[in-house]
């Protein structure tokens, strides 16, 4: 009867156990911060990224923009806010552009302008736009217009 009751008392003990909370320790969702983007189009067509950060160094800055076939490439002559003018006298500012095909594109014309550039916060913000042409063919030119970054993260180089 000792033996049964035992048995028993280590069957239900079992059973309290097993029953207890579960935790789930499965990993929390990522969540992607909407506030944080960089968008532009490109002769009428929307560039979307899957990745993007900028960095100083030596009063310099730049924004990088890529997704698994093109990359994007601002480049500031200062690092702070202020409108950067991109033009032949400028050649410290400027939009580049690689496409799916490694076609390379290079500003001659256009504006960067950065509304909030934080070291402390670490961020970049603003917008741009300008005409590039292919390195290799001064015939093909690309439009950019509706560029937008938002709160970048931004490090030093």
């Amino acid at each position: 009867m000792k033996k049964n009751n035992f048995i028993m008392l280590l069957l239900i003990s079992f059973i309290a156990v097993s029953c207890g909370d579960d935790k789930d320790e499965s990993p929390a969702p990522i969540v992607e911060d909407t506030s944080v983007y960089f968008t532009c189009k490109f002769n009428g067509v929307n560039y979307t990224d899957d990745a993007r950060f900028a960095d100083y160094i030596s009063g310099r800055s730049r924004v990088v923009s890529q997704n698994n076939e093109e990359l994007v490439l601002l480049e500031m002559s200062k690092d702070t806010t202020g409108s950067f003018i991109i033009n032949a006298t400028n050649p410290n500012n400027n939009i580049s552009y690689i496409d799916s095909l490694n076609n390379t594109y290079t500003s001659i014309s256009g504006t960067i302008v950065v509304t909030e550039f934080s070291k402390s916060k670490q961020i970049i913000t603003g917008t741009f736009s300008g005409v590039m042409v292919n390195d290799l063919n001064v015939n093909d030119r690309i439009i950019v217009t509706e560029g937008k970054f938002n709160r970048v993260k931004l490090e030093p180089f």
